[in-house]
């Protein structure tokens, strides 16, 4: 099933870059496609966002907690009480987990357990990314690729496969049958990269 899209898609992808400069946004068409990605794909046409990028999430994290001035608590927080220039952390029982200048809270599906931010404008959304192994031709690969999902560069020999999303989701399973359809949206729109 070839990525090709219709004259009005091309042209408004078209139109859309020529807003930007070409280290912003550039329109690619024909074999400049393939050559851009490094990899044959079907697609008529694309954008290229050089500028952007796209780094594994759970890599992210570790090293933006490996500082010397983050100490990370994986703890259950009852309440959040303002002490001065800093917080209380709280437990269940009214008991003092530690005294911090700044917090960040990463509550998942369930963004007002804690009161202190019931008031905040926070949705939950649930969602996944697949990750799947490289293969010789995929390996190849050097921008993401994009249109019913996306499919990112391998990084350690893996692929990351994106994104499914269900707003107001408070699921916290891993769903088979999303990993399954993204796989096989693979496949289908990016032939080339499966083998």
């Amino acid at each position: 099933h070839p990525q090709i899209l219709s004259p009005g898609e091309a042209r408004q992808l078209k139109n859309l870059a020529s807003h930007f400069p070409d280290g912003v946004a550039r329109y690619l068409s024909g074999p400049d496609v393939a050559e851009t990605a490094g990899v044959p794909l079907d697609a008529s046409a694309g954008l290229l966002l050089p500028g952007l990028g796209w780094l594994p999430p759970a890599e992210l994290c570790r090293r933006l907690l490996d500082h010397p001035d983050i100490q990370f608590v994986r703890q259950h927080v009852e309440q959040l009480v303002p002490q001065g220039d800093g917080w209380w952390l709280m437990d269940d029982a009214g008991g003092k987990l530690g005294r911090f200048a700044q917090i960040v809270l990463a509550t998942g599906a369930a963004p007002g357990i804690i009161a202190a931010t019931a008031m905040l404008p926070l949705r939950v959304m649930g969602g996944q990314l697949t990750g799947c192994p490289a293969t010789p031709a995929s390996q190849r690969l050097r921008v993401p690729v994009c249109g019913q999902g996306y499919l990112a560069p391998a990084c350690n020999g893996f692929h990351s496969l994106g994104a499914t999303y269900r707003p107001d989701s408070r699921a916290l399973t891993i769903d088979p049958l999303e990993h399954h359809a993204k796989l096989r949206g693979i496949d289908s729109s990016y032939a080339a990269l499966a083998t």
